[in-house]
């Protein structure tokens, strides 16, 4: 149910331009469904699959866009490890998208039940009016990055 609620907060968004962000399902794993434009277009993105069960509780949350990049994170059910371990956890990662080109231009794990990574609140934020932005865990200090025109991601701290 999680993902229906950030799917109805993301398909809210009717600006020119803008972008949707739509579970990808079981049979597209390390692949996130996005309306762009109307159409629906198919993004490759990183992802472990010996550490994520791509078939259970997967969810996307679109956090904001900022002309054709858009900042989401995308949550999927950790891969269970013997003992039971982390068989209800869940291995996040912020990614920015590229909707001009479809493609992932960058991704930060920033929950994670495998690797004892906490995600802070909020998680991710666009920064000022330009395409900087910053992400936030518990674990270490704040990420902040910024994207210029053609898409290139440089850390800035």
């Amino acid at each position: 149910m999680r993902s229906w609620v950030s799917l109805a907060a993301a398909l809210g968004l009717t600006l020119a331009g803008c972008a949707a962000a739509r579970p990808g399902g079981a049979a597209q794993a390390g692949a996130l469904k996005l309306e762009l434009a109307g159409r629906t277009a198919v993004v490759r993105v990183a992802l472990p699959a010996a550490e994520v069960d791509p078939a259970n509780d997967h969810s996307i949350t679109l956090l904001g866009t900022r002309g054709p990049f858009m900042l989401l994170t995308d949550s999927y059910a950790s891969r269970g490890q013997s003992m039971s371990r982390c068989q209800a956890g869940h291995e996040t990662w912020v990614r920015l998208i590229d909707t001009r080109t479809r493609t992932e231009r960058w991704n930060k794990r920033v929950e994670s039940c495998l690797h004892d990574i906490q995600p802070g609140d909020p998680v991710a934020t666009w920064t000022g009016d330009g395409a900087d932005f910053t992400v936030r865990t518990l674990s270490e200090p704040s990420t902040q990055m910024s994207v210029a025109a053609d898409g290139s991601v440089t850390q800035r701290n």
